[in-house]
Parts: structure tokens; sequence; C-alpha cells
């Protein structure tokens, strides 16, 4: 895994680079997770705001 040190500029940081830093966080098992992957923990939760067609306040 590539590192990054904390006060880069990631500005500066090719994208090709965050993404691939990315892909590897999200597929690593985490412990805090029961040791399923970001991905596999977040992918299935479906965000809505208040905004989103159909929806009704409060």
């Amino acid at each position: 895994m590539m590192n990054i040190a904390r006060k880069t500029d990631l500005s500066q940081t090719p994208s090709k680079t965050l993404d691939t830093i990315i892909a590897t966080y999200s597929n690593t098992p985490k412990k805090c997770l029961g040791f399923k992957t970001p991905t596999e923990t977040f992918i299935p939760v479906r965000f809505e705001c208040e905004s989103t067609p159909g929806s009704s306040p409060g």
C-alpha cells in the first residue's frame, strides 16, 4: 500500500494515486466492521435527503 505523509498537499497528488489508495483502503477488511470491508459494509446503505423527489419533510 502507498503511504502519503500527513502534510502532503493532496491537490498536487495525481488522481490515479488517490484512486489506488482509496480502493486499497475500501477493500481492506476492518476489525471494527466485523472483518468486512468498508465497501461491503456501506454499499448497501442508501442516503436520501429532504430534497429527494417523493420525500416528505420531517
